[in-house]
């Protein structure tokens, strides 16, 4: 079984990030890391896990603090890691 790991920096003014997948189906929400993760010269505070669907693609939806952006686009720095789970026996 495969896992993904969203990191995502998506700067000061985003109140709260979801994931949608393709058929815009609320997936997950990111939430704050207890320890944040630096790659890159990046630093990330916000991720998700979760097991991907064969076919679909994620989007990143983001709600800005004060919602006077409601439009704007939002394109944060983000990096996706993969991790492989042992399947269980049957």
């Amino acid at each position: 079984m495969c896992v993904i790991e969203i990191l995502v920096d998506p700067g000061d003014e985003i109140k709260q990030i979801t994931v949608l997948d393709s058929m815009g189906k609320e997936v997950g929400e990111l939430r704050r890391l207890h320890e944040p993760v630096t790659e890159n010269g990046v630093t990330f505070r916000y991720a998700i896990r979760m097991e991907p669907k064969e076919g679909l693609g994620y989007v990143l939806r983001a709600r800005f603090k004060g919602e006077e952006r409601r439009h704007a686009s939002f394109r944060p720095t983000y990096l996706v890691r993969r991790f492989e789970t042992a399947t269980p026996e049957k």
